[in-house]
């Protein structure tokens, strides 16, 4: 298959080469057929959201190194003004700042987050696990803080600017939902059942609907199953199956509740505890009617530029992941006050 791509895609330079010349179509048409054609600007629009992606990725890989880059260059200023190496003087900084893990702390993490440690069922190894991870976090907390009052004290400004969000049109369903299809903000959410960021997600959209009424915002859920959750899929369609019969709601807050158990039994076990009806239920699933709505609402995010989960459009405006709830606010009074 990859031969016969390659070939194809062969094909089409040698013939884009030969017609190419002064008497050719306009620059901005891509290719003709006939009289059906495909200009550059059709293209970008469906690749607007892949466009954003890529920028949003060489942004964070510019600040990433610009972040490393400044560290540097502030402990180096702040080193030979002590007559010290970089090394030097940071260690000295840091074995100053860093706190030191309690053997109380790592038991009352261990009883508190069992599921942390890996099951190795050896009690001391489970204890030098979580205190190596809370060591490492202090570590990076100590030096975060640190870094911080280096870059206050030298006033450091940072001018690299994050793309802009592009505003694109969701196309597809815009059910199920909360809020009055007539509010002026709506949020389109995609997201996946069995990713806990998404669970996450949740709480700030909570957060957000005590701010705003549900005829400001309108919140619309579609579902982006993540390749490699195994039991995604499956409890997105018992959500839609919940949806025929109006309980959607009700059936997503139980999954996100008990998203660890997910799996055949919790989800005919959700159905009976919303009184669904079973044989409508078990035939919803049995015969994977809600397939290919899962797989469009798939489709199109890809196609808008969602590479993960939860992925939001504010009226088409693209927030990846579960941001500060400030951002959130921030975005929804401005298209408010449109």
């Amino acid at each position: 298959m990859e031969f016969n791509v390659r070939r194809l895609l062969l094909g089409l330079t040698v013939t884009a080469g030969i017609v190419a010349g002064p008497s050719a179509w306009a620059a901005e048409t891509a290719v003709k057929v006939g009289s059906w054609s495909l200009t550059v600007e059709s293209l970008d629009k469906e690749l607007v959201g892949k466009y954003y992606d890529l920028d949003r990725k060489r942004y964070m890989l510019r600040m990433r190194l610009l972040q490393q880059k400044l560290a540097d260059h502030l402990l180096d200023l702040e080193a030979k003004a002590k007559g010290m190496t970089s090394d030097q003087f940071l260690k000295s900084e840091m074995e100053k700042r860093i706190r030191k893990i309690t053997d109380e702390e790592v038991e009352t993490f261990l009883k508190a987050n069992r599921g942390e440690a890996p099951p190795s069922g050896d009690p001391a190894q489970e204890k030098s696990y979580v205190r190596q991870q809370m060591e490492e976090e202090a570590q990076d907390e100590a030096f975060t803080q640190f870094m911080g009052e280096l870059v206050k004290k030298h006033k450091v400004e940072v001018l690299l600017q994050a793309p802009t969000p592009p505003r694109v049109a969701v196309n597809g369903p815009m059910e199920p939902s909360r809020g009055n299809v007539k509010a002026p903000v709506t949020i389109v959410e995609f997201s996946d059942f069995q990713c806990p960021y998404c669970k996450k997600g949740q709480q700030l959209l909570q957060d957000l609907a005590k701010k705003y009424s549900p005829d400001q915002v309108r919140v619309v859920f579609r579902h982006y199953p993540v390749p490699g959750h195994d039991q995604a899929a499956e409890a997105a369609e018992a959500s839609m199956c919940a949806h025929e019969q109006g309980r959607f709601w009700e059936y997503h807050d139980a999954l996100f509740a008990q998203q660890e158990a997910l799996g055949a039994k919790l989800y005919g076990e959700i159905a009976g505890k919303l009184k669904l009806d079973a044989d409508k239920f078990n035939a919803c699933m049995a015969g994977n009617k809600q397939v290919p709505r899962i797989s469009g609402d798939f489709e199109e995010g890809s196609r808008l530029g969602v590479t993960g989960t939860p992925t939001f459009f504010i009226n088409g405006l693209m927030v990846m992941g579960a941001k500060p709830l400030a951002e959130f606010q921030a975005l929804i009074d401005q298209e408010l006050k449109k």
